[in-house]
């Protein structure tokens, strides 16, 4: 199991990096997904010009993934 997992990070308006981190711990409710893809929205577009708050910055934007599930934890694979 790889120890280590990469993001793309928004570090400013219409800035992005490529960032290293630890691979997260899963706890029995939870589970880590591989990112293949992820749909953007209009409020993702507002953040990447700038238009909205900077205060969260650096941030790993998106919230419409697609992917595989790479690990689950035991009761959320009952569920």
């Amino acid at each position: 199991m790889t120890e280590m997992v990469r993001a793309m990070v928004m570090t400013a308006p219409r800035t992005f990096e490529l960032r290293e981190f630890p691979r997260p711990v899963i706890g029995p409710d939870e589970g880590l997904l591989r990112i293949e893809a992820c749909g953007i929205c209009g409020s993702d577009v507002e953040q990447y010009k700038g238009h909205l708050s900077q205060r969260g910055l650096p941030m790993v934007p998106g919230h419409e993934p697609l992917g595989i599930i790479e690990e689950v934890g035991e009761r959320a694979a009952r569920r």
